[in-house]
């Protein structure tokens, strides 16, 4: 896949509210569905003017005043982006603000990179449904998230529905496939506000003990300078030392 259709996306560092809620919300999927294999935070709603017509894509930031557009692409196996609705405030007289937003978090996928030889026999878009469905409302782990699933839609121009892109024959057709998420997400003020987000801590509250052991330890190859100088003096000690007879 070359760098245009992949490019490198900054993570926000100093994420607050509905960005923070958002960037834990695509680390819970990420660390949680294998066929995701390009998820994207918050997608913006921009406009590109064609020809004098108006039109609508989503992009997400990718640093340096520049953004990658996250339209249908046949070539990513699992793709999302969150998209979100205009923010509502409940407030208390001498109370934190109660912060709600509605949320969209669109899939697109393609059935044959996921599984070939399941696409022989049958669409198996309800599957990779329940797998998202099962992340929500059970994966979270601790985060302090109001999280509501609404609705969830199948239909391109619902799933889509912020934007100018339009169906193209076979969209919605084996191997291809498209869905989304529609939920109600809700933080206290107090919980959010100017906390600084840390990649490593969120990921560390995402991936057991039992994960790191069993799933991803094994596939280390320690002969690979690269991984083998990435481990601190005291590992390398550590790892000399269990070795010796």
């Amino acid at each position: 896949m070359i760098q245009l259709q992949n490019p490198n996306i900054p993570t926000q560092i100093d994420a607050v509210e509905i960005d923070k809620a958002i960037l834990e919300l695509q680390l819970a999927l990420d660390t949680n569905l294998d066929w995701l294999t390009n998820s994207y935070a918050r997608a913006y709603r921009h406009l590109d003017n064609n020809d004098g017509n108006k039109l609508y894509f989503p992009e997400v930031y990718q640093g340096n005043n520049d953004y990658h557009r996250v339209t249908p692409d046949n070539d990513k196996k699992g793709m999302c982006f969150f998209v979100v609705g205009q923010e509502d405030n409940d407030f208390e007289i001498n109370q934190f603000n109660y912060l709600k937003w509605n949320v969209g978090i669109v899939f697109w996928v393609n059935l044959e990179l996921i599984n070939k030889p399941l696409l022989t026999t049958s669409i198996f878009t309800q599957n990779l449904i329940k797998d998202v469905r099962d992340v929500l409302t059970r994966k979270l782990g601790g985060l302090d998230l109001g999280l509501k699933i609404k609705t969830v839609q199948r239909e391109f121009n619902e799933v889509y529905k912020e934007f100018s892109i339009e169906e193209k024959e076979g969209y919605l057709k084996a191997p291809y496939s498209a869905f989304r998420f529609n939920c109600e997400l809700s933080v206290m003020e107090s919980n959010c506000d100017g906390i600084a987000y840390n990649p490593a801590e969120a990921l560390r509250q995402n991936v057991s003990q039992n994960e790191i052991l069993n799933i991803l330890l094994p596939t280390l190859d320690f002969s690979d300078d690269s991984i083998f100088n990435s481990l601190s003096v005291q590992q390398k000690t550590d790892l000399l030392s269990k070795l010796q007879p």
